[in-house]
């Protein structure tokens, strides 16, 4: 039964790790792509055309808005915090790719052979991680942004 149980286990832990593992292969093919200035000005007006529906939808629809995740949220709690993981990675993914647009070489790998080359391969690392944090915040100010406003908008509409 011990054995079972572990076996069951073991096949369970398996399946997760290949799905990280094509997660991460995804993740760094769109990374990758973004190397390209054509396809990644594709990436900002497409994020970019996606955030000004957002946008547009709270400023227009508040109440339409606020209504249908009220009658989401009372069925499943999962599909709201998906919709809201979807608002936080366009903005996070757009701010990613407004930097990338000012950094070119920012997921330059190669080590190199050159003298110090560690030392510009940390560099690019620090300036990798703020990168993303950055990118992060801008994710989340965006999704706080039009969390606020459609509050704002919300309030307005129900008050004469």
């Amino acid at each position: 039964m011990r054995k079972l149980i572990e076996k069951a286990s073991d096949a369970l832990y398996q399946q997760e790790e290949k799905k990280e593992e094509r997660i991460a292969q995804l993740l760094d093919r769109h990374v990758d792509a973004m190397a390209d200035r054509l396809t990644l000005k594709k990436y900002i007006y497409v994020l970019s055309g996606i955030n000004f529906v957002l946008w547009a939808c709270v400023m227009i629809f508040p109440y339409d808005i606020y209504k249908a995740f009220e009658t989401v949220g009372n069925i499943d709690d999962r599909i709201v915090l998906t919709v809201v993981a979807i608002i936080f990675g366009i903005g996070m993914w757009l701010t990613y790719a407004l930097f990338r647009l000012r950094f070119p070489e920012l997921e330059d790998r190669g080590l190199g052979n050159d003298f110090l080359s560690s030392v510009a391969h940390q560099q690019g690392s620090y300036r990798r991680f703020h990168v993303w944090l950055a990118s992060v915040a801008g994710g989340v100010l965006n999704l706080l942004a039009l969390f606020i406003v459609e509050l704002l908008r919300v309030e307005s509409w129900r008050s004469p």
